[in-house]
């Protein structure tokens, strides 16, 4: 689910403070993080593109799991994922939240980034349970299944985008040619008018949004996010190459504690619904949210490698990425 962030209400830090004292919350130092005992927590300066997904942070926080790290994060957010490569790579921020698929691209173009952890996304075949970026039809074009999209108008957010490179994979299996597509760009405020009334033939769509495509009666065709990604995550957390080398206990500690975090959202889906319900500042019942999945391990490259081959089969990429990982 991806919707903008606003300010964690009180009720809802109070709630999740007794949750996780309720759950043993507060995990275990990690090595040489900056804290312990007197000594001042070290400061972590963590991007995000606002989404709920970066909610990890409010748990983690709230349930002292930094704090007994010896770390101290601080949140910021900075909506277009490209901007964020450039705050990573440049070190304006220590650690920032970035899409996957951008990042393969992103480190097989030699930008050195270095990959910390894993954040969100679907279980394998489980799309359609937590997935909430759905392709959808216009209702008046009469499409009903991926291989009718032949020669159709896509929106997409921006060319070559992970949306474009997810609906291009999933055209690729229906048979249908890529090429004959006649892409796009709109935001999704933008796009939900042109579905319902017929000006372009299908669309992506992202929570909040995809609750009113369906109310307006746009068709689900698929989930082409969670398909070509196949189990790996939506979201990696990425820092500098040189952040890397010089902050690696703290970054550690952060991984530790968001994966603890992780844990306990997983655990506590119908909390985690109301929470990101509070945090994106949406009128919306929980019941119509979809859950939400967060990894609390790290990616295997092997699902990396697959991603990178298949840009390239696809045109997307041309090179192959030298994977570099925070041990």
């Amino acid at each position: 689910m991806k919707i903008r962030k606003t300010l964690l209400a009180g009720a809802a830090i109070a709630a999740l403070a007794l949750a996780g004292c309720a759950s043993g919350g507060g995990g275990g130092s990690t090595d040489n993080s900056g804290g312990g005992g007197d000594a001042a927590p070290e400061h972590l300066k963590v991007a995000v593109y606002g989404s709920t997904e970066e909610l990890v942070i409010d748990i983690a926080e709230e349930q002292g799991l930094f704090a007994d790290a010896g770390i101290e994060v601080e949140k910021v957010i900075i909506g277009a994922p490209p901007a964020l490569v450039a705050a990573t790579q440049s070190n304006e921020v220590d650690i920032a939240m970035i899409p996957t698929i951008l990042a393969v691209r992103t480190m097989a173009e030699g930008v050195p980034l270095t990959i910390v952890g894993a954040l969100d996304g679907s279980p394998v075949g489980e799309g359609e349970k937590y997935d909430s970026g759905a392709l959808f039809a216009s209702q008046k074009s009469g499409i009903t299944s991926m291989s009718q999209l032949a020669g159709k108008t896509i929106v997409v957010s921006a060319r070559g985008s992970s949306f474009e490179v997810s609906i291009t994979n999933a055209l690729i299996k229906a048979g249908v040619d890529p090429a004959s597509i006649n892409w796009v760009t709109m935001d999704f405020a933008t796009s939900l008018p042109a579905l319902k009334d017929g000006s372009v033939d299908a669309a992506p769509m992202i929570s909040p949004f995809d609750l009113q495509a369906k109310a307006q009666g746009s068709v689900v065709l698929g989930y082409p996010g969670s398909d070509f990604l196949e189990g790996a995550p939506v979201d990696l957390w990425l820092t500098s190459n040189e952040t890397a080398e010089k902050r690696g206990d703290a970054l550690r500690a952060f991984r530790d504690a968001t994966y603890q975090a992780a844990a306990w959202a997983n655990a506590n889906e119908d909390a985690v619904k109301k929470l990101g319900i509070e945090i994106g500042g949406v009128d919306m019942d929980p019941a119509d949210m979809k859950p939400m999945h967060f990894f609390e391990s790290d990616v295997p490259v092997s699902d990396l490698e697959r991603i990178n081959q298949t840009l390239i089969d696809m045109g997307f990429l041309d090179s192959k990425a030298t994977f570099t990982f925070l041990n």
